[in-house]
Formats: C-alpha cells, structure tokens, sequence
C-alpha cells in the first residue's frame, strides 16, 4: 500500500491491489472503496484460528480453512489431523473433515474453556480428545458431535475431577458412556 502514497487513484489498477492484498492466507476478505476527494478506504479481514495444527505452523479457522499467521494466540486445541491429511490427492474433497473440527474446537473452547484439549483424528475417522491430565476422550466419529460435547460437559460439571480419575472415556454412543479407570 506504500507503493501507492502519492499516486492518483486514477491510475490504481483496484482489481490487482485487492488481489495482491489478498494473497496472504491469513486474509479473509479485502474491500477497497475509493473515493471522489482522492482518498480511498482499504479494510483488511484476518482470519481467526479455533485450532493450532500440531508440529506446524499452521491454524484452522471456524470454516475449516487452513492457513498462516503471525499473530500466534495461546489457548487454542491442538489438532492432530489423520496422518495423510495433507497428501496431495485428485479428488474434488479433502481427506479429512476439517470443517467439523473446526466447529467441535469452537465448541470445546466456548463450552470448556479451562481445559486444554488436544483434538486427534485418526485414519479411520476417529476422533477423540486429550485432556491435559492425560485422560482419553473417544468421540468416535462426526456424527453427533454437538451431543457428544454436551455429554462431555455434563459429565465434568457433575464429577469435575472425571478426567483426573480414568485413563479413557468413550462417548462413541453419548448416551451410554463407556469409563475406563486403566
């Protein structure tokens, strides 16, 4: 944008700045509106991360888009994608379901917020959970997932030491779950 200081606005190619400005994957959206005095307005959208992907530096946003950022914030979940998540592959989907991560970390941090939470897939598509006291949580797969968080949030407002006190907690079925004491 320094480039520009000084310039008319006449001789601003618009489609090329937004396009420039939005190359960075950490830009969400990019509007520029010029005016009639010579000035113009630039605003510039960032993504926000809900997770931290494990051993990079990369982050996923509430839509499941990976990308980068300097603007690293604490407290987020890790997560572990399945181990070929990001092989190169011809099909028109991704491997993984990163758009239902994304929101399963939203909700464990608005609904959980004092627990760290390390989030896994495996390469089944089986997700499950790790506390910071080194207790496994098994959520299985997507389906359900709003219940299952729910279950998990139950269960540790009722017995708030759960996680502290068994080795895995399997909410495969959130209706009946299943307690490993190891």
């Amino acid at each position: 944008i320094q480039t520009l200081k000084g310039r008319p606005l006449v001789r601003v190619n618009w489609t090329a700045l937004r396009y420039r400005l939005g190359l960075s994957s950490d830009v969400l959206s990019v509007s520029v509106l010029p005016n009639i005095f010579g000035r113009a307005v630039v605003k510039v959208g960032l993504r926000a991360p809900v997770a931290k992907i494990a051993n990079s530096e990369l982050f996923l946003d509430k839509t499941g888009t990976v990308f980068t950022t300097s603007n690293e914030p604490v407290g987020l979940p890790i997560l572990q994608p399945p181990p070929r998540a990001f092989a190169t592959n011809t099909m028109v989907v991704g491997s993984w379901e990163c758009g239902l991560l994304a929101q399963l970390c939203q909700i464990l941090v608005a609904q959980m917020p004092n627990v760290e939470w390390n989030v896994a897939v495996s390469d089944l598509g089986v997700i499950s959970l790790q506390a910071e006291s080194g207790a496994e949580v098994v959520m299985g797969s997507s389906n359900d997932l709003p219940q299952k968080v729910e279950k998990l949030k139950t269960l540790l407002e009722e017995k708030p030491d759960l996680l502290k006190r068994v080795r895995q907690l399997n909410l495969t079925s959130p209706d009946t779950p299943a307690i490993d004491r190891g």
